[in-house]
């Protein structure tokens, strides 16, 4: 026979504002408050036990459209590298899953992938790593796979650049897969 279950007290949450849920929230390490960024204003990377926030500004979605496209990385050398295409005014990407894949010579390991978003004037926001999930050989190269959830919102006036690169040998080539929402804002 089963014990009697203990009954815990009811906890009530506090409400969040709507706009509150699609703002991209860290909380300080250090104890100190970290200031909030401007819109549109480049974000300065964190020194170490600080923390920057990126908060979006409250917008009224008119409609939303799912979204995908397929970007070739250039290669040079060992790493490989594009930029999806940037988004119009009026327009918000919620950026949900990359697949990516990445040719090098034979025996080339991977190094790193990632996903950076970059304000208008090509600084940088925050990036999103991407470790591989699979590596195979056919016998001439080497196949490197990735395909990860991530979690990235794109304003009008910001966009993404995709890094992928190996630990030794020659990137041949790569390309992605990009998917998620495409909002239109009043």
């Amino acid at each position: 026979m089963l014990g009697s279950v203990m009954r815990l007290p009811k906890i009530r949450l506090p409400r969040l504002v709507p706009p509150m849920l699609s703002g991209i929230f860290f909380l300080s390490l250090s104890g100190a408050p970290s200031p909030a960024q401007a819109p549109g204003a480049p974000a300065p990377r964190a020194a170490p036990g600080q923390v920057v926030e990126a908060i979006a500004p409250a917008a009224t979605v008119v409609s939303t459209v799912h979204y995908q496209a397929h970007l070739g990385l250039t290669c040079s050398l060992r790493a490989c590298s594009g930029e999806l295409p940037r988004l119009g005014a009026r327009r918000r990407l919620n950026l949900t899953r990359m697949s990516c894949y990445l040719q090098g010579t034979t025996g080339a390991p991977f190094f790193t992938g990632f996903v950076e978003l970059r304000s208008a004037d090509d600084s940088f926001v925050l990036v999103q790593w991407l470790p591989v999930d699979h590596s195979g050989s056919d016998g001439f190269s080497v196949y490197h796979q990735l395909n990860r959830a991530v979690d990235v919102q794109v304003g009008p006036r910001q966009h993404i650049e995709v890094r992928l690169s190996l630990g030794s040998g020659t990137a041949l080539s790569a390309s992605c897969a990009a998917a998620g929402t495409l909002d239109t804002l009043q």
